[in-house]
């Protein structure tokens, strides 16, 4: 398997992580969106990271998605994630705060990068979503009751 996109990609490395924990081998390409993006658009026509490409060369786009497979995989009674019920709902809403508010900040960034001068209302509220998810996604994971 190979992981196509760099580890500072909250979405590529979470799929990084499961990977490590899964113990399943893959080979790391550290493609920029940017500047590399040439070298896996036949892999990823949206040029976007996490691309994950299977043994047999078919490839997988989207975190939430690599990771689906890679549980499935692993299997579920085993996954990273509880495989059904109260648990599952409670993980899942967990991972939504946490994957909003990433997105909330990569696109803030590249405002911030790329934009010309920002609204000052555009960056109160960019700044208060992503300060509000990480204080749920705080709150949330302080009341888990169990490992998933």
């Amino acid at each position: 398997m190979q992981l196509i996109g760099q580890f500072d990609s909250p979405f590529v490395r979470r799929v990084g992580i499961a990977l490590t924990l899964y113990g399943m081998k893959f080979q790391h390409l550290p493609f920029s969106t940017f500047g590399d993006s040439d070298r896996f658009v036949d892999k990823n026509p949206l040029r976007r990271v996490p691309t994950l490409v299977l043994a047999g060369g078919e490839a997988l786009i989207d975190s939430g998605a690599i990771l689906d497979h890679l549980d499935e995989v692993h299997g579920r009674e085993s996954a990273l994630i509880a495989p059904s019920g109260p648990a599952r709902r409670a993980a899942l809403h967990r991972i939504a705060l946490a994957t909003g508010t990433a997105e909330k900040a990569v696109s803030f960034f590249y405002a911030k990068l790329f934009g010309a001068p920002l609204d000052p209302m555009f960056v109160a509220r960019s700044e208060g979503q992503i300060v509000a998810g990480l204080t749920a996604l705080d709150v949330e994971c302080a009341q888990r009751t169990s490992a998933w």
